[in-house]
């Protein structure tokens, strides 16, 4: 049994449809926030820009580990290095089509988040630097990217004067994926030290990182909920849902201490975007 589950959630984590799936839902729950017409169209986009972006920056960044840490995932990856190019066109040939179905004003917008996407992935500096090799900014990159379009489309249509709320939401995104991808970065800690890529860990510590890892994830319930109440009202099922969906979160970065599997971070870590995003989306189906 053990030898057809774990080839199946290899496939699963490391062709990228699971932080894909992740990516389209924290997308999904936008529209639902401010009851606006779902766009299945731009969802897709998101999930195979997803698919693409992920398999980009494993094919580029195996090249860039070192022989020692070549274990755990990265043997996976160096493994299934083939197939993970076969995703990446794959996404990509999805990406051209649905990018020409899209409003010209979302394709406008989307043209900064492509390009930041494509310097973080791709070694087009000196010396052969991508965005994400310059210190310290990898993550707040990951963050603003994830926010960014999150958020992109609906800013067309949001009503004018929920146009602080939509902000507000803007923000809550990104300091949430700030949030759950900050334990990353403890993780890997030796491995960005080998590189020579300095990150938010490696300057104050575990410690004190986690303590903005569980600070922001408070600052995002205050967020939803002030969304929640200032947009419907106050609601106590879907309060009780929003207060749910970060209690799980930090649940789940406290369960990461100390942990090193990919299995966890990659899987359970990455899954928990995806259970808030509906959690959330359900939270403002209620009202």
């Amino acid at each position: 049994m053990k030898s057809v589950i774990r080839p199946l959630l290899n496939f699963y984590i490391y062709s990228s449809i699971h932080i894909s799936i992740s990516a389209a839902l924290f997308t999904f729950e936008s529209y639902l926030i401010f009851k606006l017409p779902i766009n299945w169209v731009f969802i897709s986009f998101v999930f195979f820009a997803t698919i693409l972006t992920y398999s980009t920056h494993r094919i580029v960044g195996i090249k860039k580990i070192k022989e020692e840490f070549i274990h755990g995932r990265f043997k996976v990856i160096k493994t299934y290095l083939h197939h993970i190019i076969i995703y990446a066109v794959i996404a990509f040939c999805a990406l051209i089509w649905l990018f020409t179905q899209l409003n010209f004003a979302t394709q406008k917008l989307l043209i900064i988040p492509i390009i930041i996407s494509f310097l973080y992935t791709v070694p087009t500096f000196k010396k052969g630097k991508r965005l994400r090799d310059f210190n310290y900014i990898k993550i707040l990159l990951i963050a603003a990217s994830w926010a960014a379009i999150a958020v992109i489309d609906i800013y067309r249509t949001v009503d004018v004067s929920l146009i602080f709320i939509f902000w507000v939401l803007a923000f809550e995104k990104f300091s949430y994926i700030l949030a759950i991808t900050l334990p990353f970065d403890i993780r890997d800690l030796e491995i960005e030290k080998a590189n020579q890529v300095k990150t938010i860990p490696a300057l104050i510590g575990q410690k004190k990182t986690l303590y903005i890892v569980y600070s922001l994830l408070i600052i995002c319930f205050i967020s939803m909920t002030f969304i929640l109440q200032n947009i419907y009202g106050f609601n106590f099922q879907s309060l009780l849902l929003i207060f749910f969906a970060y209690s799980l979160s930090i649940f789940a970065v406290k369960l990461s201490e100390g942990k090193t599997s990919d299995d966890y971070y990659s899987g359970i870590l990455d899954g928990v975007i995806a259970i808030r995003a509906l959690t959330i989306a359900f939270a403002f189906y209620l009202v």
